[in-house]
């Protein structure tokens, strides 16, 4: 630990604290959880904007190239537009207008455009510029539609979603029962939803899942789109870079527009004070630091409060208050000694976001380094003032040095570690933690280091590791291990030491396994200049493993090809096998990985069957004989009144 001063008392105010005890809410902030200001339709309307894009409008294959449809008569250019350097242009194919009547929704997928026609009842679906027509589709809606990834197009009417595929046909018809407003198709092929009433939804071949929870987290996987849409009126933002972005604002006829102009949300504000002042139980207490665990975005702000009594019935004057803003989030106080703190928090915000605070945390007595300096530097009031105020400054810094070396030794500790650090902790033994595991299977395989160290490069090390993360056990085979090898000439009468009888062992030739003059038929054996020829047919296989896992494993052979190179020394070749519903009989087989004992199909001999003589063929039972099957212990004997099946 570092010379710093003496450990000082703490109070933290937060929701496992029961803050809404200590704390009222006045205005529009509201204690959860969290303290925030209260939600508003347009804070709900800027999380759908930044994951779905508003039906008349599409980004294309860049972040510069974007798509607008335009039905209003009033507006000078109507049907698809194309921005160029800020302006919206018609597209033109060939030197021809794309004759579109009433242009109500768009959505782009790769190269492909497509756009609903109200007036003519259809979908059109282009290549990119329009340079030709891919398909059209008769649909009576008027959107939201959407492009899948695959040619799927996707389209609403009202409250029924309609999925149509590449050539057209109709593939699904789904009422969801509320009219749908937005559609947008995340990476994995999902198509997500959003209703009249502000609910989004996911819908995949499982069927449809209403988000629950926190709205911006759920929705955290999806792309942004760049766009904001406020009335009548949109902006598209375009990343530049290190550069600040460029915003674009335009109105329903994509004429440009002043930024200024668009309308914004009107202030919010709220306060949460303190329902009784807090008390130190310490009289003339001199109360330290004060430290929020806030997020404050763009154009809001959190604003502190702050005074002291001495006494539990009086009051702070207006000018004792130590007031604090500018987002501060870590301050000293500056105020008399006192028993009691009354505590104030303004909740500010000049657009549709809030901030968002999640607790507090009051430090006191006051407590510094200066502390340990001759009494000399706090003989007078002011520079003891002064000096603690200035070492605290320093002090902050090597508390929070101490902090992380007194939650050092938790950081080892696998069960309760912060997600972010399992990496380091798995690289500290070699191990590579693949961020597609469960959070939990990787934690587990961290949890067993202790004997994954030891057993490091072991059968038993590497059957630990992969029932860690898998929760299956393999069967791990060492392929040169179980089966010898043998030649014919040394076969005799009698049994002799190292000798090979057919059937045992495997044929080695010694001819075939490398050049020896005067017995090697050049052409059919391997040119060698390394070790004893004579341990050809031990080494033939050395250093070589076959791990297998049964069918049923969730995990793909890539990833466990990756964890079991880790446990592998470098000088041995392993294999992984995931096992099949087939039984291949000899030494590759293993019960339960890739054989499993059950009921053969009924045959059916021809072209169209699925057996042929003497290949895969099985003798069934006629119909007079019953269904026959094994009964162990009761008597059956093989080849008699038992039949293999």
């Amino acid at each position: 630990m570092t010379c710093g001063p003496e450990s000082s008392r703490f109070r933290i105010l937060g929701p496992d604290m029961h803050w809404s005890f200590d704390l009222v809410a006045t205005g529009e902030v509201e204690i959860g959880e969290v303290i925030r200001l209260r939600p508003t339709t347009s804070e709900l309307d800027e999380i759908i904007d930044r994951h779905f894009f508003p039906p008349g409008v599409a980004r294309g294959c860049g972040p510069c190239d974007w798509y607008l449809v335009v039905a209003d008569p009033a507006c000078p250019r109507r049907g698809l537009l194309h921005l160029v350097d800020d302006r919206w242009c018609e597209v033109r194919p060939a030197g021809c207008r794309l004759a579109l009547e009433e242009a109500v929704a768009v959505a782009t997928a790769g190269e492909r455009i497509a756009v609903l026609d109200a007036g003519r009842a259809e979908i059109v679906v282009v290549s990119r510029g329009a340079r030709r027509i891919i398909r059209t589709i008769p649909f009576t809606g008027r959107g939201p539609i959407a492009l899948g990834g695959t040619g799927v197009v996707y389209a609403a009417a009202a409250s029924e979603l309609v999925a149509f595929d590449r050539s057209g046909d109709e593939l699904h018809r789904i009422d969801v029962g509320v009219p749908i407003t937005r559609l947008t198709v995340g990476d994995c092929g999902d198509l997500w939803i959003v209703t009249e009433q502000r609910t989004v939804w996911r819908w995949n071949e499982t069927g449809f899942v209403q988000l629950a929870g926190e709205l911006s987290t759920a929705l955290a996987s999806l792309p942004k789109t760049q766009v904001t849409q406020r009335g009548d009126h949109f902006c598209i933002t375009v990343p530049r870079g290190t550069a600040a972005p460029h915003t674009s604002c335009f109105d329903r006829c994509g004429r440009p527009v002043d930024e200024r102009a668009v309308p914004v949300a009107s202030h919010r504000t709220g306060t949460a004070q303190t329902t009784a002042p807090l008390d130190s139980f310490m009289p003339r207490c001199r109360w330290h630091r004060l430290r929020l665990d806030a997020d404050v975005p763009v154009a809001t702000s959190i604003g502190v409060e702050v005074a002291t009594t001495e006494t539990l019935l009086e009051t702070p004057h207006a000018s004792d208050w130590q007031q604090v803003r500018d987002a501060a989030t870590d301050f000293l106080f500056d105020q008399p000694a006192g028993r009691y703190l009354h505590l104030r928090i303004t909740l500010a915000s000049h657009a549709d976001t809030t901030p968002v605070l999640r607790s507090i945390r009051l430090d006191f007595p006051r407590s510094t380094s200066a502390e340990w300096l001759p009494a000399v530097y706090r003989d007078a009031p002011e520079s003891r003032d002064f000096l603690d105020r200035f070492l605290a400054i320093f002090d902050a810094t090597l508390e929070e040095l101490d902090r992380a070396i007194e939650r050092f030794p938790a950081m080892l500790d696998p069960r309760h570690a912060p997600e972010r650090v399992l990496p380091w902790v798995g690289s500290l033994v070699g191990m590579t933690l693949d961020a597609s595991w469960p959070l939990q299977r990787r934690r587990a395989l961290l949890e067993r280091l202790p004997d994954l160290y030891r057993r490091r490069g072991t059968p038993a090390g590497v059957q630990l590791a992969i029932e860690a993360i898998t929760g299956v056990t393999p069967v791990i085979e060492e392929l040169n291990a179980p089966s010898p090898f043998g030649t014919l000439s040394q076969v005799r009468a009698r049994r002799v030491p190292g000798g090979a009888r057919v059937g045992e062992v495997r044929l080695f030739g010694r001819g075939r396994a490398r050049v020896r003059l005067g017995s090697s038929a050049l052409g059919a054996t391997q040119l060698k200049s390394y070790g004893d020829p004579d341990d050809d047919a031990r080494s033939a296989l050395a250093f070589r493993v076959r791990v297998q896992l049964p069918a049923t494993t969730e995990f793909d052979t890539a990833r466990l090809e990756r964890l079991v190179a880790t446990q592998m020394p470098a000088h041995v070749v392993a294999s992984v096998r995931v096992g099949e519903q087939l039984a291949a009989v000899g030494r590759a087989s293993a019960v339960g990985i890739d054989t499993i004992l059950s009921g053969l199909p009924r045959p059916i001999l021809g072209t169209a069957g699925n057996v042929r003589l003497r290949r895969r063929s099985a003798l069934w039972p006629g119909a007079s004989r019953g269904d026959a099957v094994i009964a162990v212990g009761r008597g059956a004997a093989v080849g008699m009144q038992t039949i293999l099946r």
